[in-house]
């Protein structure tokens, strides 16, 4: 009895095995499945959803997209195809189970582009070859007569992508509601996905790119800050220099005896240096004015100073007394300064006290006056000439002793007044004067004057400095005998 209980409860646990055998085959997923199918079909795509986030490629999302959707039963092949945004090169990207007669015909690239429109078209296209005769036009009806079924579907479409789905199916849905469930989420499904990933690409390429100009653009920064940052170092040395040299120079400026003025074109002192300020001036009106602390002198004005100028003229100097206790003399310089156009904006100043010399230029003018009038006072005739002979210089009394007008004398030959014989003479002796081999040397001879008429004279002869302070003139002194 207890044998027989076992065997039925054995057979019992197999009939329950073999009961959800049974159901589990009915509920498979295929096209013609009933509502509880769709359940399995949303399953499967749930799955697909969650698979395809792990994508980061186009080419990631094809393998997903291929192993979940021929899983569907009733698909038996499908495929994927590519097109360039310019339209040029079409291929396929991924398939399964599609007909080799068809992936050769592919490989010819023209074939492909010549059916572009086929394989990309705007809508879905569906076709089914035994119930409508009209999609016979088919291009490729004869590689795929034993499908009964085929769906084009737009995937993606973009400037540089277009991305089709061919599906393969040897069954007839003309009627099914089902088969047009699945082919929107399908599609849905892929849209979504891709359109994902290649904005995802595009976002990583310009984040890439952002950030490859930002890296630049921080280098450039950088190299800008650096260069910048040379140029300061560059700009505080030579604000450095030019400070020490501005302490020198204002050293030089401030201990300089010389006067040192910067005016405007109207006179207008704008800067002047210890020198001048520490003049006590009987100045004019206006204190801050050049023009007012001027006296006499060949000054012409500052309007004639800055025509010069613009002629042309660098520096101009005058002699110009200036009106302190007691009017002083200084030797004024003026140099104009320009701005980047050229145009005189101030001039620059510095005068010198002269005064001394000036005072014995006076003396020696006085001293010269006096050596004159002594010399055309006395009864010798005193004269400066060359080594040639060449007259230079001849005492007043010359013209009153002998006759012959001074200016008229003036660089003529002293030979012209002697003999031949006794100037012969005489031209030897100044070689020797010349060459220090004796201090000077005496003649005696008669000399005509200008009305013909012989009276003695003597001769004295010597070496004289010329204004360079060579000795290379010669001095003569001819007294009456």
């Amino acid at each position: 009895m207890n044998d027989i209980e076992d065997k039925y409860k054995k057979l019992q646990v197999k009939m329950e095995k073999l009961n959800a055998e049974n159901k589990r085959l009915r509920l498979r997923p295929s096209l013609h499945s009933t509502e509880a199918n769709i359940f399995d079909f949303m399953n499967i795509k749930s799955i697909m959803s969650e698979a395809m986030l792990e994508a980061q490629t186009v080419q990631q999302a094809l393998n997903i997209s291929i192993l979940y959707l021929t899983k569907i039963t009733n698909i038996h092949s499908i495929a994927f195809f590519q097109r360039d945004g310019d339209g040029k090169n079409i291929f396929i990207t991924g398939q399964k189970s599609f007909p080799k007669k068809l992936l050769t015909e592919f490989s010819k690239q023209e074939t492909a582009v010549k059916f572009g429109s086929y394989i990309f078209p705007e809508n879905n296209k569906y076709y089914y070859p035994k119930k409508d005769k009209e999609y016979t036009i088919d291009p490729f009806n004869d590689h795929l007569n034993t499908y009964n079924t085929r769906v084009i579907l737009p995937i993606v479409k973009n400037k540089t992508l277009q991305l089709s789905l061919l599906l393969l199916s040897k069954k007839e849905y003309t009627q099914s509601q089902y088969f047009k469930i699945v082919i929107e989420n399908i599609q849905a499904q892929l849209k979504s996905s891709f359109s994902r990933i290649i904005y995802q690409v595009q976002l990583e390429d310009q984040a890439e790119n952002i950030e490859l100009s930002v890296k630049n653009r921080v280098s450039d920064y950088q190299h800008m800050n650096r260069e910048l940052m040379n140029q300061i170092h560059n700009s505080k040395k030579q604000v450095s220099l030019l400070s020490e040299k501005l302490k020198l120079y204002q050293g030089i400026v401030d201990k300089q005896k010389d006067i040192i003025l910067r005016i405007n074109r109207e006179g207008d002192i704008l800067f002047s240096n210890p020198s001048f300020t520490q003049l006590q001036f009987i100045g004019g009106v206006d204190k801050n004015n050049l023009v007012c602390y001027l006296g006499e002198g060949d000054f012409p004005g500052l309007p004639q100073i800055i025509h010069d100028f613009e002629e042309g003229m660098q520096q101009i100097n005058y002699e110009i007394q200036v009106l302190i206790d007691y009017p002083v003399w200084f030797n004024f310089y003026f140099t104009p300064i320009k701005n980047k156009r050229g145009l005189i904006i101030e001039i620059q100043v510095s005068a010198r006290n002269i005064d001394f010399i000036k005072s014995m230029e006076e003396k020696l003018r006085n001293q010269k006056n006096m050596v004159l009038n002594m010399l055309n006072n006395s009864n010798n005739i005193h004269f400066t000439m060359t080594k040639k002979g060449d007259l230079l210089f001849l005492s007043d009394n010359w013209e009153k002793i002998l006759g012959f007008p001074q200016i008229d004398s003036i660089n003529k030959n002293f030979s012209t007044f002697l003999n031949k014989k006794h100037y012969k003479s005489i031209e030897n002796d100044i070689q020797s004067i010349l060459l220090k081999y004796q201090d000077c040397s005496f003649y005696d001879f008669k000399l005509a004057n200008s009305e013909g008429k012989k009276l003695p004279y003597k001769l004295k002869l010597s070496l004289a400095p010329s204004p360079t302070g060579k000795f290379d003139l010669i001095c003569g002194i001819l007294s009456p005998k």
